[in-house]
């Protein structure tokens, strides 16, 4: 799906998977949001004054020295995808964070229990 399959006026209240981050990392904050207008020149997304081009989903103009911060079209299958694999990594997250702050606390009993749980 590419911005250039439809018509600049049909863009508005499409899915965008925003990006967002400095060009010498590799981590980029990401979110989903929809276009809420439409310029000759580009398109502006939920929560920012960028932006963007209607051929690319690249920022047009400058948005500071190093930062990168573009938009890809997704439907609403894959925005419902990549939510959910981001709520099961944060549960897992704070699982995981729980369970490495409490293992000083355990016996060796429960420990063993616990290894013979995760080797099943």
């Amino acid at each position: 799906m590419n911005f250039s399959d439809y018509e600049p006026s049909e863009l508005v209240g499409k899915i965008v998977l925003h990006e967002s981050g400095m060009s010498y990392d590799n981590s980029r904050h990401k979110r989903i949001t929809m276009i809420t207008s439409v310029t000759k020149k580009g398109f502006k997304i939920n929560k920012s004054e960028t932006l963007f081009s209607l051929n690319s989903g690249n920022s047009l103009g400058k948005i500071g020295v190093g930062v990168i911060s573009n938009c890809t079209l997704i439907t609403r299958e894959e925005a419902d995808a990549i939510a959910k694999t981001w709520k099961e990594n944060k549960e897992k997250a704070t699982v995981k964070s729980f369970i490495e702050s409490r293992l000083g606390m355990l016996d060796l009993d429960t420990l063993k229990k616990i290894q013979e749980l995760i080797n099943k």
